[in-house]
């Protein structure tokens, strides 16, 4: 099962295999590193971390679909590790810069002063008006999903793009 973007097998104490689906070098869409030791059918056979001799490393290009894997290219076990390390460390990092971002996030209502409510994702049509009419052209529209929070006092909105943040946001902590 992937924890956080990374799949160890059988466990990440002594992997035989890790795939990463996060934090990953930018164009790549996934990856699979594979400790190796010499003998078996093909030459090499997949044994846990501690008994290889290289490892395999696997990438798949990101395309916008899941594309095929590269060849494999054959690397040292140390560079195999460190390869997952920086893909967890690059998962931390992000998660600590949403987590900061999040924290600034002021849901107050600035004319009420009361916590503004989370209403759900909310998609707006946009697109351009037709030829002859003021109407939207239906070839160009597309729905905009934005997350909406509202005063229930005072019925002001406050709309965030969808795909950035975790939402529901929990606001600004009080001092």
């Amino acid at each position: 099962m992937a924890k956080h973007g990374i799949e160890y097998t059988p466990d990440a104490r002594d992997p035989r295999r890790v795939r990463l689906y996060d934090g990953l070098p930018r164009g790549v869409s996934r990856a699979e590193v594979t400790f190796r030791a010499e003998g078996g059918f093909r030459g090499s056979r997949v044994v846990p971390a501690s008994a290889a001799d290289f490892a395999h490393l696997r990438t798949a290009p990101e395309t916008g679909y899941e594309g095929p894997w590269s060849e494999p290219s054959r690397i040292t076990v140390s560079e195999g590790q460190y390869y997952v390390r920086q893909a967890v460390r690059r998962i931390a990092e992000r998660a600590a810069e949403i987590e900061r971002r999040v924290a600034r996030i002021d849901l107050d209502c600035p004319w009420c002063e009361r916590p503004r409510s989370y209403l759900g994702r909310i998609g707006f049509l946009t697109g351009h008006t037709g030829f002859m009419t003021d109407a939207p052209s239906e070839l160009g529209q597309l729905v905009d999903q934005q997350h909406a929070y509202r005063c229930d006092d005072c019925g002001s909105l406050l709309h965030f793009a969808d795909g950035f943040l975790p939402h529901p946001l929990p606001g600004r902590k009080k001092p």
